[in-house]
C-alpha cells in the first residue's frame, strides 16, 4: 500500500507544475533583419532579450522567439560588421511582427608587417631539400639531383 501513496503523491506534485506552466502566458516575438542600406536580408544575425532567449536569423533574416511574461526588457540583435540594435520592449505591441535595418559598421585595422623570423626548422628543411643527401643516407636509397 505504501507504494501507491508515493506514486499519487508524485503524480499530484507534476500535475501541480503542470498547472502552473501552463498558466504563464507565453509571448512570441517574430521579425525580420536587413541590410539598412540595400534592403538585403541578413542571415545568422544573433537575436537576445534580456531577460533570457536567444535565438539566430535563418536564411532570410527572419527569426521567431518565444518568451514567458511580460517580463521582456529590451531585444539586441547583433551581427558582425554590423552596429548592435537594441529595440526595447515598450516600441513592439504583442504580435507584432518587427523589422530590423542594421547599419553596416566599417573597421579599419591597422598595417601589418610580416618579418622574417629565425627558424630553425625552416633552415633545416631548407638545407635537406637543397642537399638531396640526407634522404638517401637516411633511407639507403640513391637520390640524383636535378
Amino acid at each position: 500500500m505504501m507504494p501507491a501513496k508515493k506514486l499519487i503523491v508524485a503524480f499530484c506534485t507534476v500535475s501541480i507544475f503542470c498547472i502552473i506552466s501552463y498558466g504563464q502566458e507565453k509571448n512570441v516575438l517574430e521579425g525580420v533583419i536587413k541590410d539598412a542600406s540595400d534592403q538585403s536580408y541578413i542571415s545568422n544575425a544573433y537575436i537576445c532579450t534580456n531577460p533570457g532567449g536567444s535565438t539566430v536569423a535563418d536564411s532570410l533574416g527572419g527569426f521567431k522567439l518565444s518568451y514567458l511574461g511580460q517580463g521582456l526588457a529590451y531585444i539586441v540583435i547583433s551581427h558582425i560588421g554590423y552596429q548592435n540594435d537594441t529595440i526595447f520592449a515598450s516600441q513592439v505591441k504583442p504580435g507584432q511582427k518587427i523589422e530590423v535595418n542594421l547599419i553596416s559598421r566599417t573597421t579599419l585595422l591597422n598595417e601589418v608587417v610580416v618579418h622574417d623570423v629565425y627558424d630553425p626548422a625552416l633552415i633545416l628543411m631548407r638545407k635537406v631539400i637543397a642537399s638531396g643527401t640526407i634522404f638517401s643516407k637516411m633511407l639507403g636509397v640513391g637520390m640524383t639531383k636535378r
